[in-house]
């Protein structure tokens, strides 16, 4: 069977995700000193492929950005141009959540700008969900929405490692190919949003699938940390105390019976 995508972000997601999925797989199944040394020696291995070619550069006098210097994401990097400029003004807080594309320049012809795009009325969107979380809500809107993502992630990847195969008693709970599927797909749109903006906008279907991981994946964290008995320091003390109070209290009388 053969597959056939015109877009580039598909074809990227096909080729890294299942990587990605065996990896923090292996990750959460190991243990913590094993799933360290796995840690490490990828990122290792990244780092040093990335300063071979830096010196593959360096001895034959090539530019290193020289591959990149000819994508242009299909016009992409003309808009990201603009928006960076724009974010310069308003770096903190932002434009406000949705709102940096929704000017109208007929009521403000002072915001239109003067790029090829700023004549296309039907672009309302920057084509890169990072890009735009900062234009929106600023290093402090960006900082708080890569943390859930990122926090989603994790709790995908705790999913996998506690979670059983299949469960007979209660088909609800999650399960592992659940948790695989939870994973998959934020990796998935965490790469998507590098060229695409799906990340927490308001009316998209993607937005909504990734609320969707979130309940879900915070509601058996949820059930988790209740049914931990590390959690519940109380239950400990109050056993504690019990026999605390058993040892203290005095000898019972005999009773002898004849």
């Amino acid at each position: 069977m053969t597959f056939q995508t015109v877009t580039k972000t598909c074809l990227a997601i096909i080729l890294v995700i299942p990587a990605l999925l065996w990896l923090f797989s292996t990750l959460a199944r190991s243990r913590r000193t094993a799933a360290i040394a796995l840690a490490c020696g990828t990122a290792g291995s990244l780092i040093g492929a990335l300063f071979g070619y830096l010196i593959w550069c360096s001895v034959t006098n090539n530019d290193p950005t020289a591959p990149f210097q000819s994508m242009t994401f299909t016009g992409r990097t003309d808009l990201w141009t603009f928006m960076l400029l724009e974010i310069q003004k308003r770096p903190w807080f932002g434009a406000g959540f949705y709102s940096f594309w929704a000017i109208n320049p007929a009521i403000q012809p002072s915001l239109k700008t003067s790029m090829w795009f700023g004549s296309e009325v039907h672009i309302n969107e920057g084509h890169q969900g990072y890009i735009d979380l900062l234009a929106t809500g600023g290093i402090v809107g960006f900082a708080l929405g890569v943390g859930v993502l990122i926090y989603a992630i994790i709790l995908a990847i705790k999913a996998i490692g506690k979670t059983p195969a299949w469960n007979r008693t209660h088909p609800v709970t999650m399960t592992r190919p659940v948790a695989f599927f939870h994973l998959a797909f934020l990796l998935a749109l965490s790469i998507h949003n590098f060229t695409e903006s799906n990340l927490f906008s308001n009316n998209g279907f993607l937005a909504m699938a990734l609320y969707f991981s979130l309940f879900e994946l915070t509601s058996w964290n949820r059930q988790q940390n209740m049914l931990d008995p590390a959690r519940k320091p109380w239950e400990g003390s109050a056993s504690v105390i019990l026999s605390a109070h058993e040892n203290d209290a005095p000898p019972r009388p005999l009773i002898r019976t004849t």
